[in-house]
């Protein structure tokens, strides 16, 4: 884990290099995430936050969280996603920069 200043959030980001183990993220003081769904939001390269990344941003129940995953590839940052999720395409009302979501 390392933290690194967002100055397009409030909080700094904790960048992870995968979210496959989620008592990592679950066993944290700051943060109740007991009892809540993981949801992993992907986002395309062109993120203000993040240009030239792909982007994977963790929420629990549509709240999001400060753990990100930033990849210079699609596919080397899905590689890190825990397979017992399921990806969902974006639909047409979703930011134009969200490629899908993981639940």
């Amino acid at each position: 884990m390392k933290k690194i200043y967002n100055p397009y959030r409030k909080d700094d980001d904790i960048l992870l290099d995968s979210f496959k183990d989620f008592t990592l993220i679950t066993s944290t003081k700051k943060y109740n995430y007991e009892n809540k769904i993981p949801i992993i939001t992907i986002y395309n390269n062109e993120t203000k936050d993040y240009y030239g990344y792909f982007v994977a941003r963790l929420f629990f129940n549509n709240k999001c969280t400060p753990y990100v995953m930033i990849n210079k590839t699609m596919k080397q940052l899905t590689r890190n996603i825990p397979t017992f999720m399921w990806f969902i395409g974006r639909t047409e009302t979703d930011d134009r920069n969200i490629i899908g979501t993981y639940v």
